[in-house]
């Protein structure tokens, strides 16, 4: 006589008599006392109305407890993941062939270098002075440079200009663009996906919900995790 809530492998199509699929179906509690007093909802119900047998569709069980890596294993746990991505990240020693994509890049610091120009800082009485730039000698009066309206030839009078040649260096920063490195080595994501499912032969799970002795307790009272 087998326990209540004792499950076996079943290599036949039918179900015996007294036993359920282990297919996670719900079972009222009100109809079956004596076996919700033994799973209870481990496996799933809300514990006052209905409970649900084991669910071994597809999967395949686990002893309870904590394993030899280290991880625990409760009763009633259920992981489904069939299969598994792993992004592998690839490195090509080679330029890769010419092609042509879309790439952003933002900066945190612009590059920078400092420069050095030479200029020169001599006077010139013309309009448009060439290579030069006009200059006023220091002084008093505020001589104009430029006269009061706009046109074609305005007329202005240049007083305290001073003429003469000069030169020099004028320092400063000059932000450059950042340069690409040619022939470097280009890493790329590959995703793969693959079945973590060992070898199988399919088979059937029933559960004992009726007809079956009530379990007796070990003096101990031992527990499964």
């Amino acid at each position: 006589m087998p326990y209540l809530g004792e499950i076996k492998i079943w290599p036949v199509r039918f179900v015996p008599e007294n036993w359920l699929p282990c297919d996670g179906r719900l079972l009222k509690v009100q109809e079956h006392q004596a076996l919700f007093s033994i799973i209870e909802n481990t496996y799933g119900g809300d514990g006052r109305k209905d409970f649900a047998l084991p669910d071994l569709r597809g999967v395949f069980p686990i002893g309870s407890g904590t394993g030899s890596s280290g991880t625990r294993y409760l009763m009633g746990t259920r992981v489904s993941q069939e299969t598994q991505s792993v992004v592998n990240h690839v490195t090509f020693d080679v330029p890769l062939p010419e092609h042509t994509h879309k790439a952003e890049f933002t900066w945190e610091n612009a590059p920078s270098d400092p420069v050095q120009v030479v200029v020169n800082n001599a006077a010139n009485s013309s309009a448009s002075p060439g290579g030069n730039y006009l200059a006023v000698a220091s002084g008093s009066g505020n001589p104009k440079v430029y006269g009061a309206k706009p046109t074609a030839n305005p007329p202005a009078t240049l007083a305290g200009v001073s003429g003469g040649t000069g030169g020099g260096i004028k320092s400063g920063t000059v932000t450059v663009s950042k340069e690409g490195i040619p022939n470097a080595k280009a890493a790329v994501d590959v995703t793969s996906t693959f079945k973590m499912l060992p070898p199988y032969l399919t088979l059937g799970f029933i559960i004992c919900v009726e007809g079956g002795d009530y379990p007796p307790r070990r003096e101990d009272d031992s527990m499964m995790p």
